[in-house]
């Protein structure tokens, strides 16, 4: 899972990058033309103030005292503000000659306009005041009602005289660059002009202090500069003759062009021309149509919408990935509460030492594949090294050292047992094994079960008894292991109802029959393992007949025929003594009486234990009076 969600944030951070470089590439940074600051104003393209930056139709002046001045109407007026992005400015409107209502800019006049040849254009919204207007103009279409917006606004300019002259205002909307207002006779319609930006709504003295007084000015998108030579223009354009006589920017309709063919920095083929920043850029797939370039620009836009696409997904698999994290936190956190409780509550965890998933992953090398010893009924089986050494608490048990809670899967820790399980050494090679071995491995496993059952508080039932889970040490020497299964049981109930769970051929069949679970069950299973040890025989083995496929079901007809010699190990029969014999036979009567289909007529797991006892003790007994009688000694150590 983390190798995969790694794999798609690399996959994602490098399409990005791709789209991002593409992007690039398809518009590169190229130096724009634009003229330096003046005071406090950042003038951008195409706005001139030499010949050396911008476009020379659109020709400003920065003073000495860096005021940035334009050249308009009837005189040079301030720029107060520049907008590159609406390509618009505004000019402040002339001051007030002394505490008169006349401007500096008195035009007198029929009308008001721009240069024809300005680039330049009124823009629409600008609400202009005629002053000191003639009663001509009443019959305008004109704004002359006392409670107008003239009115509205006179009352907040300073002069005095102002404030009862007859006025007259409308609303500009950038169809035109020249006014006009018909008058009769030869008076003129007005003596001053002013401009408001933000005219007042109402007739309050706040409304009138906020009344914003200049005029904004549009300039028209730049086509590319003219030229007389190739120095004047960049490295990606060439100084050719304007396919058409070129007419200036802003010239009124009906103005005849120029009589003389301008000369234009025509971009190059396969660049474009940037009206923002006054330069030819490359421009891919570009299309040379009728002398003009056509480029398309669907390919920026897919790079564009490329690279904002990955950051977005970007940053929402980020999100996602760490409110994933998080969630998976906090339910490991809640499940290692829940395992923590569970043991605390529980009598038979209080002596288990809990482990963190760190130890348990350098106790085994981070899991590693080597140190796997087997598969168990709950998992793999792995090797581990802990700094711990507690001692077990029998000597015939694997003991539960520990567990692990905090892991993505619980884990138990047991005690290693180095020397392989009992099945391995029956099936495998049985000649590891001799007779009196074999009876002191079944008796050390009688005893760590009877402990399980009688010793343990409250009682421990296996419920998975079979040689495979009787462990050897380095001397050989039995460890009951897997306690996988194994349930608690109440001190004053006399079973446990469970579903039957266990090994085919060593499961006690009133347990499967009823799912009632009581230590007779374990006893049943281990009297299947006495009979592997007599015999060296699988307990279940599709290879033998029909008939005796079960090892319990063919010792008990071979005992009812006579015949229970031909049932065991013949390795173990060759050179035994006659004592040897009768031992043998009887652990196949005890193996049958802890088989007995009534649970009842079995005998518990201690008398179990202290019947292989006496048999034990009675060989050796019979081994020493053999010897004595031979005039011969024995020491038993």
């Amino acid at each position: 899972m983390a190798n995969s969600c790694l794999q798609q944030k690399s996959t994602a951070l490098i399409a990005c990058v791709l789209a991002m470089a593409t992007t690039c590439w398809l518009r590169p940074c190229e130096g724009t033309k634009a003229c330096g600051p003046c005071g406090k104003l950042q003038l951008p393209y195409p706005l001139s103030t030499s010949e050396s930056c911008g476009h020379p139709f659109y020709r400003v002046t920065c003073t000495g005292k860096k005021k940035l001045v334009v050249n308009a109407m009837s005189g040079n007026y301030t720029v107060e503000s520049l907008d590159p992005l609406s390509r618009s400015l505004v000019i402040a409107t002339a001051p007030f000659l002394g505490e008169s209502c006349v401007t500096e800019d008195s035009i007198a006049a029929h009308n008001f306009s721009l240069f024809p040849t300005s680039p330049l254009s009124i823009a629409p919204g600008n609400t202009i005041l005629l002053l000191n207007a003639t009663d001509m103009l009443r019959f305008s279409p004109l704004s002359c009602l006392p409670g107008g917006p003239c009115r509205r606004a006179l009352s907040s300019v300073p002069q005095r005289s102002c404030r009862n002259l007859f006025c007259c205002s409308f609303v500009t909307d950038g169809r035109f660059f020249r006014y006009g207002f018909p008058v009769f006779g030869q008076e003129s319609g007005y003596v001053s002009l002013l401009s408001l930006l933000d005219p007042p709504s109402t007739g309050s003295v706040d409304d009138a202090r906020r009344t914003r007084f200049g005029m904004r000015l549009n300039w028209e998108v730049p086509t590319e500069p003219p030229c007389q030579t190739q120095a004047q223009c960049g490295a990606n354009s060439t100084c050719l003759n304007a396919p058409a006589p070129l007419m200036p920017p802003g010239a009124p309709p009906g103005a005849m062009p120029p009589s003389l063919p301008l000369r234009i920095c025509s971009c190059n083929h396969g660049y474009q021309w940037d009206p923002i920043t006054g330069t030819c850029p490359k421009a891919p797939f570009c299309v040379r149509n009728s002398g003009s370039i056509e480029c398309h620009k669907t390919v920026y836009a897919i790079g564009l919408t490329i690279g904002i696409a990955c950051l977005i997904v970007l940053m929402a698999l980020t999100i996602y990935t760490y409110r994933r994290r998080r969630r998976a936190q906090r339910a490991r956190a809640k499940l290692v509460k829940e395992r923590s409780m569970i043991l605390a509550t529980n009598s038979g965890g209080k002596s288990a030492r809990l482990f963190s998933d760190k130890e348990m992953k350098r106790a085994t090398n981070n899991f590693a594949r080597d140190q796997v010893l087997g598969c168990g009924g709950f998992g793999e089986v792995f090797k581990g090294e802990l700094d711990d050494k507690t001692e077990v608490n029998h000597r015939s048990l694997v003991r539960l050292i520990g567990c692990c809670v905090d892991s993505e899967l619980p884990l138990l820790v047991y005690e290693y047992v180095p020397n392989g399980s009992l099945y391995d050494h029956l099936m495998a090679n049985s000649g590891t094994l001799d007779w009196k071995m074999r009876l002191r491995i079944g008796l050390q496993s009688a005893e760590g079960l009877a402990y399980l059952h009688s010793a343990a508080y409250p009682p421990i039932y296996h419920r998975d008894v079979k040689s495979s889970n009787i462990l050897l040490d380095k001397t050989m020497n039995a460890r009951v292991a897997d306690f996988g299964l194994s349930r608690l049981a109440e001190p004053d109930l006399t079973h446990v109802s469970t579903c039957a769970q266990g090994t085919l051929g060593y499961l006690d069949p009133e347990y499967y029959r009823n799912y009632q679970l009581t230590d007779k069950s374990d006893v049943y299973s281990f009297g299947v393992v006495l009979l592997e040890l007599v015999t060296s025989q699988r307990a279940i083995d599709f290879m033998r007949s029909q008939d005796d496929v079960n090892l319990a079901v063919m010792v008990q007809i071979r005992k009812e025929e006579g015949k229970v010699n031909e049932v065991l190990d013949q390795e173990l029969v060759k050179g035994a003594s006659n004592e040897m014999l009768n031992s043998m036979r009887s652990v196949i009567d005890l193996a049958l009486e802890c088989l007995h289909e009534n649970r009842l007529n079995r005998p518990p797991m201690k008398e179990v234990a202290e019947t292989l006892q006496q048999i034990i003790s009675s060989l050796e007994a019979a081994e020493r009076a053999d010897v004595e009688s031979n005039n011969g000694y024995v020491y038993d150590v």
